[in-house]
């Protein structure tokens, strides 16, 4: 009797362990999604900041070597965002708006001091449209337009008598982007298998349900909730009302339920609510890429007629660049995940620089080349919880195209940016999230000519909106620069 009992035991346990392993080694790339059409709609709540120390030898241009700075802010914003998926297209976009606002101090040489503050506001529209033949192949058109204006009073305490001098400068910044690409391959979202997981697999340690589940019976599941999902309700407690009847009703089809109780209720009401976020993406993309671009700077800056005079200028540029593009998503279990990002640019900047404080006007021309790869890993332990750690390398080469009898400026320079950023996400509720992240990066740079070279925009963006002139006394710039942000966000998903 006594081995009768050991027997059923050995035999309900490994039964039990062997349905947790069916689970645990899903594949979540083996999902793929029915067509499908969402919205979401999300406010942020963000302060954050960064510590930097600058060093710059042999600058004598700017009277100081080494500087460092401290810069705090926060941010409030509102983005829409709609996903549409089917086996013809993929089709996402995105509108928003931004307010912010920071407070920034400089010490130069540990003695000189500027402080400033800055109100800033962002209009934004963008699109990524991929049209599909034959499931991989596809052509995408995307759309991307921004404006910015920004508002920034600057307080300088000049070396010489240790008087206070003041900036008011207003700008206005329009970038257009209108990419054409042609590759093959596809990525998928799959989070609604790893929802299914999540569901099947909490049920079963509750012994609600069996917990032998094929690979079949997940995605079986799983388009279930995909296609629950596309379905609009204007009442959130009706929509939930009627998700948790249709997810009980499928379970009890299928004879997968062994006890309908409180136990079960909750602990299904509970993971159908936080267990479909976040995005988990997975498949490969390969394309060729053209982005032409055109850019807007007007630069006003009102001095106070004693140190500093009003600067007034503006520049029209077209930025061309061509290349090649790689994503990767490979979701390597449930709980991690790899993304990979490749890309190889070359680029023109065409452009006019018209400076009416001074009356005359440039054209600028700077062919370029630019790098970069980036790498994210994922770790997803639960379903309140996600983290991710990012890295990149990148880089920017600038050839010196000036022709002074034209008047064509132009630049040379080389530059290198490595960057690191962790971030956490922790649900409170379905809909309000905690955001934590934390970043560093080094950025080198050698130029022949006096150029800062932005990463984060389209390649020159920084340096065009400085009022660019040539500058024959300056033999080189070097920098090697070493940053520190941190920000933490609050984010209130309204559906």
């Amino acid at each position: 009797m006594n081995k009768l009992k050991l027997g059923l035991l050995f035999f309900t346990t490994n039964l039990f362990l062997n349905g947790f392993a069916q689970l645990n080694d899903f594949d979540l790339s083996k999902y793929k999604l029915p067509n499908l059409e969402r919205r979401a709609l999300e406010t942020n709540f963000n302060v954050s900041g960064y510590n930097n120390y600058n060093y710059v030898p042999g600058q004598a241009v700017y009277g100081f070597e080494e500087y460092s700075n401290y810069n705090y802010y926060g941010d409030i914003f509102l983005n829409y965002n709609h996903y549409l998926s089917n086996t013809e297209s993929q089709r996402e976009s995105n509108i928003g708006i931004n307010f912010s606002s920071d407070v920034y101090k400089l010490l130069q040489d540990r003695e000189m001091l500027n402080e400033y503050s800055d109100i800033t506001s962002l209009l934004y529209f963008q699109r990524d449209n991929r049209k599909y033949f034959n499931n991989q192949l596809f052509i995408e058109t995307d759309l991307a337009l921004s404006y910015q204006y920004s508002k920034n009073i600057k307080l300088s305490e000049t070396p010489y008598d240790n008087s206070i001098s003041k900036d008011d400068i207003q700008t206005h910044t329009i970038l257009a982007n209108i990419p054409l690409k042609l590759g093959i391959g596809r990525i998928e979202q799959v989070q609604d298998a790893r929802h299914a997981i999540s569901v099947f697999k909490e049920l079963s340690e509750i012994e609600r349900i069996t917990p032998d589940k094929t690979d079949e019976q997940i995605i079986e599941f799983a388009r279930l909730i995909s296609q629950l999902k596309n379905e609009r309700f204007f009442d959130s407690r009706l929509r939930k009302i009627a998700e948790i009847e249709s997810i009980d009703s499928f379970l009890i089809s299928k004879n997968y339920v062994s006890e309908q109780d409180a136990k079960y209720f909750t602990t299904l009401s509970d993971f159908w609510t936080y267990g479909n976020k976040p995005s988990r993406n997975s498949g490969t993309r390969l394309s060729g890429a053209f982005l032409p671009a055109y850019y807007f700077f007007d630069y006003y800056n009102i001095g106070d007629g004693i140190y500093l005079n009003t600067r007034v200028h503006n520049l029209n540029a077209l930025l061309l660049k061509g290349g090649f593009e790689l994503k990767h998503e490979k979701p390597i279990n449930l709980i991690w995940q790899s993304s990979i990002d490749l890309n190889c640019y070359a680029g023109l900047i065409e452009g006019k620089l018209h400076d009416k404080s001074n009356s005359y006007d440039n054209k600028l021309r700077i062919p370029n080349i630019q790098l970069g790869l980036y790498h994210t890993i994922g770790f997803f332990p639960n379903t309140r919880t996600d983290m991710s750690f990012r890295y990149s390398v990148q880089y920017v080469q600038l050839f010196d195209k000036t022709d002074v009898q034209n008047e064509i400026l132009s630049a040379e320079g080389e530059s290198t940016k490595a960057t690191a950023d962790l971030t956490l996400n922790y649900y409170i509720s379905p809909k309000f999230r905690v955001n934590a992240k934390a970043s560093a990066y080094y950025i080198w740079q050698d130029s022949k000519d006096e150029v800062t070279i932005n990463f984060d925009n389209v390649v020159g963006s920084n340096y065009l909106r400085s009022y660019y002139t040539s500058n024959t006394n300056i033999e080189y710039f070097k920098v090697k620069e070493i940053v520190n942000v941190f920000s933490i966000s609050l984010i209130y998903s309204i559906f």
